[in-house]
């Protein structure tokens, strides 16, 4: 009895961390703030708001903020760099640089830069807004959510965008151009 006893508690364990092992894949740091300039703060799931510091660890999941005279930089671990600029919100939603992985961050408002020059083959780069989405594959991507408007322009290379509500019709961007979605 003392033995099925144990075998019981064993497998309790072992089902225990194979529940919360893919927790701990999620809570892996996919980058680092490497710049801040005035106010900005972190929150990660379930917890308040914390002041952001030079050195902190990003996750998939964290939510940042800059606030009014503020701005931030986040260095991914490939090298990729995500910019906010003063009044922006933004989710590191998913960041999976393997290949044919998508990788994208929600901006709730605000104003990002991305500089993305590190994709592996088949992956892409997005930014979603509540209206839009605008992706690359290897270049300077601004977007922008604000007043219920959303918008990306791309410095050097291609890219594409579409309106959330009209998912089948990608547009695609050259360098140079910009795309608006009311």
């Amino acid at each position: 009895m003392r033995r099925k006893h144990n075998l019981v508690h064993i497998i309790i364990a072992v089902l225990a961390i194979l529940l919360f092992l893919p927790m701990a894949a999620l809570a892996a740091p996919v980058g680092k703030i490497t710049q801040i300039e005035g106010n900005v703060d972190v929150t990660r799931s379930g917890q308040s708001a914390l002041k952001a510091a030079v050195g902190d660890p990003v996750r998939q999941g964290d939510i940042l903020r800059a606030k009014s005279k503020s701005k931030a930089e986040v260095t991914f671990d490939d090298g990729n760099i995500l910019r906010l600029a003063e009044g922006t919100r933004v989710r590191i939603t998913q960041y999976d640089n393997r290949e044919n992985q998508k990788s994208y961050v929600d901006l709730f408002r605000g104003k990002t830069q991305s500089v993305v020059k590190n994709l592996r083959k088949g992956g892409a780069y997005e930014v979603h807004t509540p209206t839009a989405i605008a992706g690359v594959r290897g270049t300077i991507l601004i977007s922008f959510f604000i007043n219920g408007v959303s918008g990306a322009v791309l410095k050097d290379g291609p890219g594409y965008g579409y309106n959330r509500n009209m998912p089948a019709d990608v547009k695609n961007i050259a360098p140079g151009q910009a795309m608006i979605v009311p």
